[in-house]
């Protein structure tokens, strides 16, 4: 196994919380704009026919939507730390990525390894980038934690292995 490339890191909140934000909540959050935008178009409508009824139901409605997307995220938050807790005995071990011919990933006595081919979106986030391999699975490396190769090489390595 020739490992070009290695990542080794302890996740935090900051990347974590980003990662869900941008990435596994943003088909989320896009839809309950949406739904956010049907409810002021109801409110409006409802106020211009000064009807009591609808009016209620809209901004009950404009109410939940909201609730729903102020607190989710942090909610998404908490319930993968819980996870990681169960899953590693309430230790934070380190995470380990390698890239060889495959790409390998360890955490505690979790690991994982997939093909390049598997990966089908790459997110470069602020505090992280991320490969996914699923719509809401993926892979983090820690920019400034390579302790084998460097981020530069490893963006142009990865991009062009999973062309």
């Amino acid at each position: 196994m020739n490992i070009l490339f290695e990542n080794k890191y302890y996740s935090n909140d900051e990347m974590l919380a980003e990662y869900i934000n941008k990435v596994i909540l943003k088909d989320f959050k896009i839809k309950g704009i949406v739904v956010l935008l049907g409810g002021v178009f109801l409110l409006f409508m409802s106020l211009m026919q000064n009807d009591k009824i609808w009016t209620g139901v809209a901004v009950a409605s404009l109410f939940i939507v909201v609730m729903v997307l102020i607190f989710t995220p942090s909610m998404t938050l908490k319930q993968l730390k819980e996870s990681d807790k169960k899953i590693h005995r309430a230790k934070r071990p380190q995470t380990k990525v390698q890239f060889g011919d495959k790409i390998y990933l360890s955490e505690g006595t979790f690991s994982l390894t997939i093909e390049y081919d598997q990966i089908i979106k790459q997110y470069d986030l602020n505090h992280s980038y991320a490969l996914m391999f699923g719509k809401k699975n993926g892979i983090l490396v820690e920019p400034g934690s390579f302790v084998r190769g460097n981020f530069e090489d490893f963006k142009e390595f990865i991009k062009d292995k999973t062309k």
